[in-house]
């Protein structure tokens, strides 16, 4: 397949030059300033089967490289219909759009909006700020707001905290649709408080390879148990499996790869067929329902509703035991004050791999080192009433915001590397060792745990300890 034509505007004309003058057969470049708007705009009667190709459309890049996604007509329009008809998308809606024109979910809403005659409604956040954001979807009479999850909390804080916004529920809206990444049971909160009785909060689960695959519907008396949201009905045509790494099913109860068999996944990756082989398998009994693997975890409960459990690719062994960074997040974030958390792998200069939180929260709780030491004590206290000692993070990265990729999501790629502080808080004055036996344990505690020095009212917990290490502070002791 070869680019013939390059669409751009004025401002990047230069870029679309450079990128045309690299290949090696002729691409024409045409300018939006350059289209004749007299022109009719009635339908051309251009004949396009539903096999032709119709877009490249890259990943979100926040698990690893941008690949690009080769999608058909019919594809497309199978997801869009997938939308359309659970959340009954009409012309007499007024539809934001707040992604990047560049990735999955600015194309749902585009064609979602237009293919059903609905009205859509650009609004750049970069330009025209987040301050600005609650005016607008009043002034434009907005009736489904759709964004990444990140940004919908944004906005909630933004309102809840401002005067003029405190006592408004949105009048016009009647969806909220969200979707990009993990949205916990705090969400749908967030959602019953702010918005009216008619508004109800779609929630997506899918992938730039496949579209929709599930949604999950809420409404203000919608009561959900547990940490984590279930991932709603499966949408026509799409059927999910959690498969192990041979490609077999799991057995009841277990977690596995979100796999998704359709006819209507996407056709591979644009000039990456390695890629492409590895992501999509042919259907096992010679049809046309191919398999595409997500990457993502899952588990089916007993009443068959799917649970995410993180991304395969954050799946990490801590001292022999298989953990899953979202299930942890799904917990850290069930606790007060937690606005939202980021869960990864740090592999210490030892070689051992310890989990690290990455958590945002008001900046009053942690105005200063001792407010730090007792909010991260707090955290681990109450994390080691909910979880095993090998899923308790050893350190808490505290920030004001995420870093995000152009699309919104959160880039754990550029999140702050962890400092040896991020480990050894402790909520204790500093008492020293007074007696040569003190003396002996302080230091081994120190260098077991790494820490410069260690109290005689430290908490072991709190400088980053759980049971392998304790272990070994058990071992030097009987030595010494």
């Amino acid at each position: 397949m070869s680019t013939r034509l390059v669409v751009t505007c004025e401002r990047h004309l230069e870029d679309a030059q450079n990128l045309v003058a690299g290949l090696d057969y002729p691409c024409e470049i045409l300018t939006i300033e350059m289209v004749d708007h007299t022109l009719a705009s009635k339908n051309i009667e251009l004949a396009i089967t539903p096999d032709a190709l119709a877009n490249i459309i890259y990943t979100s890049g926040s698990t690893g490289k941008p690949k690009g996604v080769v999608q058909n007509h019919r594809n497309l329009l199978h997801n869009c219909r997938n939308y359309t008809n659970p959340m009954q998308i009409s012309a007499r809606d007024r539809t934001t759009l707040l992604h990047s024109c560049s990735v999955m979910g600015a194309v749902n809403g585009i064609f979602n909006a237009l293919l059903n005659g609905a009205a859509l409604y650009p609004y750049d956040i970069k330009t025209d700020g987040l301050a600005n954001l609650p005016q607008w979807l009043l002034d434009e009479k907005i009736t489904i707001y759709y964004s990444v999850v990140t940004l919908f909390r944004h906005l909630i804080e933004f309102v809840s905290t401002t005067e003029d916004f405190k006592s408004c529920s949105f009048p016009d809206l009647r969806l909220v649709r969200l979707g990009g990444e993990a949205v916990f049971p705090q969400d749908v909160a967030l959602y019953q408080q702010k918005f009216s009785d008619g508004c109800l909060l779609y929630v997506g689960l899918g992938a730039t390879e496949t579209g929709a695959i599930k949604l999950f519907v809420a409404d203000k008396t919608t009561s959900i148990e547990g940490d984590q949201l279930p991932l709603g009905d499966s949408v026509d045509d799409m059927q999910v499996r959690l498969l192990n790494d041979a490609a077999e099913d799991v057995a009841p109860g277990e977690v596995g790869e979100i796999c998704v068999q359709s006819p209507y996944v996407a056709l591979g990756y644009w000039q990456n067929e390695v890629r492409s082989q590895q992501a999509f398998l042919l259907d096992p009994t010679g049809g046309n329902n191919r398999i595409y693997r997500t990457g993502d975890l899952g588990k089916f409960l007993p009443d068959g509703q799917l649970i995410h459990r993180g991304r395969k690719d954050f799946q990490l062994k801590i001292r022999g035991n298989r953990v899953e960074t979202g299930e942890i997040e799904a917990v850290i974030v069930s606790l007060n004050q937690i606005k939202a958390a980021t869960v990864i792998g740090h592999r210490e200069t030892t070689g051992e791999m310890q989990l690290v939180a990455y958590v945002l929260i008001d900046a009053a709780n942690t105005s200063n080192d001792s407010a730090k030491a007792e909010q991260q004590a707090a955290l681990r206290s109450a994390l080691a009433q909910r979880l095993p000692d090998y899923m308790v993070p050893a350190g808490f990265i505290f920030l004001d915001h995420f870093p995000l990729t152009p699309n919104g999501k959160v880039n754990r790629l550029a999140l702050p590397t962890p400092t040896t502080a991020d480990f050894q808080a402790s909520t204790a004055t500093y008492v020293a060792p007074s007696s040569p036996l003190e003396k002996t344990l302080c230091n081994i505690w120190a260098d077991v745990l790494n820490v410069n020095k260690v109290g005689i009212d430290d908490n072991f917990f709190e400088l980053g300890g759980q049971s392998l290490l304790a272990t070994q502070i058990i071992a030097s002791i009987q030595q010494q």
